[in-house]
Parts: structure tokens; C-alpha cells; sequence
């Protein structure tokens, strides 16, 4: 949508979009831009900052994803948990706060707290060593293929979520 508004209709498919899921937007757009010569006469930071406030803007619309939720609900004060997001951090605090379940989560690891999003393990990383767990202890649910090979990376366990989302959103 955002590329869209400065003629770059075509050239991230929704496919693709999806295969980026969990990526910074900033890592997101070098990588078009390495494809797509056009988009490198942009400047791709405020190409970033124009899709975090376009994002922001929707966030009173995020709705939750019941059975992720029932699960957080369900080990809710039993285990740490924590959420690791590539989008902003403030955005995602935000969202969780507008489904009610921000106080379920001891740690909000956004794209801001990282060197290296996802696929890299760092995030990952990072929201275990801030939980206090071992990452080989750890279970992340995901639902974006950079995200699985961020965790892989790191040494967790994955619970792959895209088959809930498809279903929410179909």
C-alpha cells in the first residue's frame, strides 16, 4: 500500500510480502530496492518511517488471534514469555495493549532493540537472554519464515501460527 502510493504497484508481491513476515521494514526495503532500481533513487529511511506511521495508524483495528491468545493466557504467570517483533517496539506494545494482552508478556523486544532482524538470530537471542531463559528452553511461536529460521538459529523450538491466521483472515 505504501509503495503503491509512489508507483511501485508490482513489485512486492503479497506472496513475498508474507515470506518477509517479522523482517524490519528498513531490511525489507533494501531488499526490494536491490531488485528494483526505481525504488533505490528513494530514501529508504523515510521510506521506513512512512510505513511505521502507515502501520501505526491501523493498530486500533488489530484484533487478537484467539488460540495464540488462549496459549499466552494459558502459561500466563507459569513461564516467562515474552513478544520479539520486527516492526517498532512502541507499535507493537500498542497493538497488545488494544487486545488486552499486554500484561501476559515480561518482555517487548521490537526492530529498535536489535542490529540484525530477522532471519538473523539476534532477536531471538536477545528476548531470551532478557527473559533469563536458555534459548534451547525456549518455544517461539511464528508465523513468518524469516522468523522460523531466526529461531532455528538460535537453537529454539518453533510453533508454526500461519494456519490460525489463515483462518482469521479467510
Amino acid at each position: 500500500m505504501m509503495l503503491d502510493a509512489h508507483g511501485f504497484e508490482d513489485i512486492f508481491p503479497v506472496e513475498e510480502f508474507y515470506a518477509f513476515a517479522g523482517t524490519p521494514a528498513r531490511e525489507v526495503l533494501d531488499h526490494l530496492a536491490e531488485n528494483h532500481a526505481g525504488l533505490r533513487a528513494f530514501d529508504l529511511n523515510l521510506l521506513t518511517d512512512e510505513k511505521e506511521m502507515a502501520y501505526h495508524a491501523l493498530v486500533p483495528s488489530v484484533t487478537e488471534l484467539p488460540e495464540i491468545v488462549a496459549e499466552a493466557r494459558r502459561f500466563f504467570g507459569k513461564i516467562p514469555m515474552g513478544v520479539v517483533s520486527g516492526g517498532l517496539g512502541m507499535v507493537v506494545r500498542e497493538s497488545l495493549r488494544i487486545t488486552g494482552i499486554i500484561d501476559l508478556f515480561d518482555v517487548v523486544i521490537g526492530s529498535e532493540d536489535v542490529t540484525h532482524g530477522k532471519p538473523h538470530p539476534e532477536p531471538f537471542l536477545l528476548g531470551a537472554e532478557r527473559l533469563g531463559v536458555a534459548p534451547e528452553r525456549c518455544v517461539v511461536f511464528e508465523d513468518g519464515l524469516n522468523g522460523f529460521i531466526s529461531a532455528h538459529a538460535a537453537g529454539m523450538k518453533v510453533v508454526d501460527v500461519t494456519r490460525w491466521i489463515t483462518q482469521t483472515q479467510a
